[in-house]
């Protein structure tokens, strides 16, 4: 947003979140939009609205996963209200997961460190034993762990690199 507005873009930060830093700055002004994982009609309405709002076709550009895999979705209906790489849009929603950016990555020759997608505390079991460490453990996508329940170790995070004890390993087993 800064070297944007610098350059005499006028920017905005819409989030579903409202303590995301974009809601504290003094570059653009900020818009609480509804969440496109629970109310994805109210938030396509939403933009839609304030796109008109804004006047023109102005440009919307994702600078997070949750909204690159919506604007994906739902491009046919944004896309004479907005400019945006139309056809980028599938592509970048692949990349919004790690198991397809892993694919694509091993696919395409790229070094990728050892991944595995763990569905079950065996599974889970079996790869640290065989696993380098350190290690760090992520969601496929974000959004998988805003499921856990309020005081999990895991809740809304991004990634977990853990030296030591490993929270969702049983008592004893040290990674790190």
């Amino acid at each position: 947003m800064r070297n944007l507005r610098r350059r005499g873009v006028d920017v905005s930060c819409i989030d579903c979140v409202p303590n995301q830093p974009g809601f504290k700055t003094v570059y653009g002004k900020a818009y609480l939009c509804p969440n496109p994982d629970e109310a994805p009609a109210e938030w396509v309405r939403f933009l839609v609205d304030l796109g008109k709002k804004i006047g023109g076709k102005p440009v919307l550009i994702s600078s997070a996963d949750q909204f690159v895999t919506a604007i994906a979705y739902h491009a046919a209906e944004l896309r004479e209200h907005f400019t945006f790489l139309h056809a980028g849009v599938t592509a970048q929603a692949l990349l919004a997961t790690k198991k397809c950016q892993y694919e694509i990555a091993n696919k395409n020759g790229m070094p990728v460190p050892r991944t595995q997608l763990v569905r079950s505390l065996e599974e889970l079991l079996r790869f640290a034993a065989e696993a380098r460490f350190p290690w760090l453990l992520k969601p496929v996508h974000f959004r998988e762990w805003e499921r856990f329940p309020a005081g999990h170790p895991l809740l809304n995070q991004k990634t977990a690199p853990r030296p030591g004890v490993h929270p969702l390993l049983p008592s004893g087993r040290q990674c790190g």
